[in-house]
């Protein structure tokens, strides 16, 4: 029986099943889908992996598209623009709204830098290109995405590129030679080449194959040559099997993967198999056909745009934490999409579907032109500063100070690190760690100017002898990013080193051994390990990280004088962008944390310290109390930031370290080697 259309997605004779039962198995499959990635997003305990909510809209879409390209490549009707056009009107005008509603809102409610970001994003979002652009800038699970309004459209613009693609590739197939077995063999072949390069790209470079399309590409491709085969007819005793064991797969994948999987890679293969196989069972379950899941899946797309800056919403005004915020969230975001459903995706399809082609191509076109060129405007204008209040102005000029030399002395990727020099003295003391050492410059050189200071800085990567970075951790580094490997090129470079030259050892260990301080996916999750890697710290893994560092001390303090500085505090929250919001809502700017916190995250730095003070004659600096006063670490003082971020000092901040940087000289003078 000929299918009737899905929106305006018409598929007739791509399915053996009955037209009814097969749109309520794609829209129960779309329900699922955006739920799973709602109560991901929302961070509902037992979703941790509704992320692959994403790979099941990919198969469906594969599908469809497939479907579509080749019933009418048969029937000699297929037309590019067409095909373009009924994409554009199915994806554009809602994403178009969303872009304008937040940058129209933006204006009265972001910081210059948070706007000048959603107006770039939005930019990008509506070019279809943003998946290229968080492939460059940042991963999907870092400490910072949920401030990224525009994060999830990552997904649109790779199936947009595909829409792109597959038709050329379809109809070249089609001219070289007609019927679908070329077709399925040229899709099967380009499916197999790039599941391959997801497997071999995601250990080596996970940000890359979770953006890209090439390494998508599969997953929208299995959809597409279960387009292509499905008129083979399954039994009906099988049927049932088939749906309830796809389903299986994606409830699986949903409750049992977490972000620390690595994804896209053979994980992968349950959501997309457990996609296929619903779609080829054809089986009517409730877990598919219920009316409620039937509403949420006509509603999916626009559910998909509105939850994720519903979300942000919560983080920008730190509501998140409250008891009542996830489900008052969840709601908004369920009204917002029945809004958009019925006054946007609706209404503009019923006008674009009216039209010709290329009426409906010039119309979006030209609307996508004119939001595109809103957010050009903004980002060309810095995000407007002088929107901000004369105390915000000040904070944003504070945060602007970034190290000197910061680009040109850290480094970032390879093995080596720069060694710049800060002074001109011929007594020298290296500054070893990771990005904590260079805000340190310009406390160092006013400390003590008589010295020249030598910052061997590599980012992420504290001087720890066998320190190795888990997975995640690298989803946002270069691709040649190596942490262990530094650190030997370090040992080996410092057995070269004059012994007179003292070293002070420098970094955010913590992180290494218990995560991230900050809110975020992997929060409390350890960024290195020394023996294995694991998702959780533990006493064993926190105490091997402990003795690593005792080690590392003391071999280095066999031959030359070795300084560890106390960790700095770290605070929970971006202390700058923070305090701007705040002033922008009219709610308090002062930001800290209890001391107590800052001990107990760092108490077996301490004590590892300590050992190495005690069986090495290491010397432990320790300005814990010019940072944490009366009981708490201030992340404000006289209303400007001490911190860049979270955790890496200000210019304000580093002077902080003056008094406690001058100590060197003393321990200096006794040996000898400062005059």
């Amino acid at each position: 029986m000929p299918l009737q259309p899905i929106g305006d997605e018409s598929i007739s004779g791509i399915c053996m099943y009955p037209t009814t039962g097969f749109r309520l198995d794609i829209n129960g499959l779309r329900a699922w889908a955006v739920i799973a990635v709602l109560l991901y997003h929302f961070e509902i305990p037992g979703f941790a992996g509704g992320f692959a909510g994403v790979d099941v809209f990919f198969v469906i879409s594969g599908f469809l598209m497939t479907g579509i390209v080749q019933r009418e490549l048969k029937e000699d009707s297929f037309k590019f623009l067409d095909f373009w056009s009924a994409r554009a009107r199915r994806i554009i005008p809602a994403l178009l709204a969303l872009c304008v509603t937040l940058l129209l809102l933006g204006w009265f409610a972001l910081p210059p830098s948070d706007y000048k970001s959603l107006a770039s994003h939005a930019v990008y979002s509506l070019l279809f290109i943003s998946n290229i652009e968080y492939w460059l800038s940042a991963g999907y699970f870092d400490s910072t995405s949920h401030e990224k309004w525009l994060l999830h459209t990552w997904s649109l613009s790779v199936e947009w590129q595909f829409y792109l693609i597959l038709p050329i590739i379809s109809w070249t197939a089609w001219k070289i030679k007609r019927g679908t077995s070329t077709q399925q063999w040229t899709l099967t072949v380009i499916l197999l080449t790039s599941l391959l390069a997801a497997l071999l790209l995601t250990p080596r470079d996970g940000t890359a194959s979770f953006y890209l399309l090439h390494t998508r590409a599969w997953e929208l491709l299995a959809g597409g040559i279960l387009s292509s085969t499905s008129h083979s007819h399954v039994p009906e005793k099988f049927r049932k099997t088939l749906s309830f064991t796809g389903l299986s797969l994606i409830a699986s994948s949903i409750l049992l993967f977490t972000p620390e999987t690595p994804w896209p890679h053979w994980g992968t293969l349950a959501p997309v198999t457990g996609t296929m196989l619903v779609i080829a069972g054809g089986y009517p379950t409730a877990l598919t056909h219920h009316r409620w899941v039937q509403w949420v899946g006509e509603r999916s797309y626009s559910l998909y745009l509105w939850h994720w800056p519903v979300y942000v919403v919560l983080v920008t005004l730190e509501w998140r934490q409250s008891p009542w915020a996830i489900p008052s969230g969840l709601f908004v975001a369920v009204v917002i999409a029945m809004l958009s459903y019925r006054f946007v995706e609706r209404p503009s399809r019923r006008i674009l579907t009216a039209q010709n082609v290329k009426i409906t191509l010039i119309a979006v076109s030209a609307a996508t032109i004119c939001v595109s060129a809103l957010g050009f405007m903004v980002w060309r204008a810095q995000g407007f500063p002088s929107r901000l209040p004369i105390e915000a102005q000040a904070i944003m000029a504070e945060q602007q100070k970034t190290p000197h030399r910061a680009k040109e002395c850290e480094g970032t990727s390879g093995v080596a690190s720069p060694m710049c020099e800060f002074g001109h003295s011929s007594t020298k003391i290296l500054v070893i760690g990771d990005s904590h050492v260079l805000p340190m410059m310009p406390a160092a050189t006013r400390a003590l100017p008589n010295l020249t200071w030598i910052p061997i800085s590599y980012v992420g990567c504290p001087l720890i002898k066998g320190l190795k970075s888990n997975i995640y951790a690298n989803l946002k580094r270069d691709a040649d990013y190596n942490c262990e490997a530094h650190n030997r090129w370090v040992q080996d470079m410092l057995s070269k080193q004059p012994p007179q030259y003292p070293a002070l050892l420098v970094g955010r260990y913590a992180i290494q051994a218990i995560g991230l301080n900050e809110s975020g996916r992997h929060q409390n999750v350890p960024v290195g390990y020394i023996s294995e890697p694991t998702q959780q710290a533990t006493a064993e893994s926190i105490r091997e990280m402990a003795t690593a560092l005792t080690q590392t001390a003391c071999e280095l303090a066999r031959h030359r004088q070795v300084f560890m500085l106390r960790p700095i505090p770290e605070m929970p929250v971006h202390v700058p962008q923070t305090a701007i919001r705040r002033i922008m809502f009219g709610t308090p700017i002062e930001i800290h944390m209890p001391i107590a916190d800052y001990k107990t995250r760092n108490e077996w730095v301490w004590q590892a310290q300590d050992a190495a003070k005690e069986k090495c004659n290491v010397v432990l600096l320790d300005a814990t109390d010019t940072f944490c006063p009366n009981g708490k670490c201030e992340g404000m003082i006289d209303g400007l930031p001490v911190y860049l971020d979270s955790n890496h000092l200000s210019e304000r901040g580093s002077q902080l370290l003056i008094p406690t940087l001058q100590q060197i000289a003393s321990h200096m003078k006794l040996a000898g080697k400062l005059h």
